[in-house]
């Protein structure tokens, strides 16, 4: 009887060593499905940011644009330089930068048609 009840008592720690080690395959499933799930979302924003970065298609019309808007500020703010250091009697010193007025710019901006256009994803 004591040989049965020795038998009994491995059979129980063999049986509770088996449901712990289930647990603990379990936990490990648990957070390696919730790393690959994070990493895949991860993947899925990568590829999509990609995606977006390469489906925006600027028109030749609108770099043309913006080049012109580039060179009309450049030509302006010369020209405000000069005027500027013609007041002061400085004219032959040289050219002191002045940061573009947003009003400049908002006009500029506003006089353009520029043409994005966006893939359909």
């Amino acid at each position: 009887m004591k040989l049965y009840a020795e038998e009994i008592s491995q059979l129980e720690v063999a049986l509770n060593t088996r449901h712990e080690d289930q647990a603990l395959i379990k936990n490990i499933q648990t957070a390696h499905d919730s790393m690959m799930e994070a990493f895949n979302k991860r993947q899925e924003n990568n590829d999509k940011y990609i995606l977006l970065s390469n489906k925006i298609e600027v028109s030749k019309k609108a770099l043309e644009d913006l080049e012109r808007i580039k060179n009309n500020f450049e030509s302006q703010k010369q020209h405000f330089n000069h005027q500027y250091l013609e007041k002061l009697g400085l004219s032959d010193v040289g050219v002191i930068n002045f940061d573009i007025d947003p009003t400049l710019v908002i006009s500029n901006l506003e006089s353009l048609n520029l043409e994005f256009r966006c893939l359909s994803t």
